[in-house]
């Protein structure tokens, strides 16, 4: 696919993540808002928007943690140790967990 098409696609994406995490976010199912803030800040990182995909990571540890969810925890401290890494050493590891 051409550029334009792919930042299409990556638009499209964040859009219905943004939509899906306020249904779930109305339905109040922790562990699937927990689920869907990975895959949204996964995908805000790729786009270079670490201050929100950071947000979200946080967000979604902080609700892995109290559903005590301990593969979740992993996954968002992970998903913070890439974001760290993407920003590289000019962010003075603001993103470590």
């Amino acid at each position: 696919p051409t550029r334009f098409v792919g930042r299409v696609r990556l638009c499209i994406r964040d859009s219905l993540y943004r939509e899906s995490l306020r249904v779930k976010e109305a339905g109040g199912d922790s562990g699937e808002v927990a689920v869907t803030q990975s895959s949204l800040a996964a995908l805000l990182s790729t786009r270079g928007q670490y201050d929100e995909a950071e947000r979200l990571y946080r967000a979604g540890l902080v609700t892995v943690q109290k559903i005590r969810d301990l593969q979740g925890v992993a996954v968002f401290q992970l998903g913070l140790a890439a974001l760290a890494l993407r920003r590289g050493p000019a962010s003075g590891g603001a993103a470590a967990a």
